[in-house]
């Protein structure tokens, strides 16, 4: 999980710079990609126990992008 997380992190930094520079077919992949990570991150969650404190630290990264 936690590697999804920082994989999750660097494609949204790579978005921001994405749409900021004006490429948006990057941008468009780069949200793709993110999706599929994020799917794959709800996948990989334990229903039984709850996010490492250190996924929740990433995802913190994430959010404050």
């Amino acid at each position: 999980m936690e590697t999804l997380a920082r994989d999750i992190l660097s494609v949204t930094e790579a978005l921001r710079e994405a749409l900021a520079a004006g490429d948006f077919p990057a941008a468009e992949a780069l949200l793709a990609r993110r999706a599929d990570l994020l799917h794959d991150l709800d996948a990989a969650r334990p229903a039984d126990r709850p996010v490492p404190e250190a996924v929740l630290a990433i995802v913190a990264q994430v959010q404050a992008l």
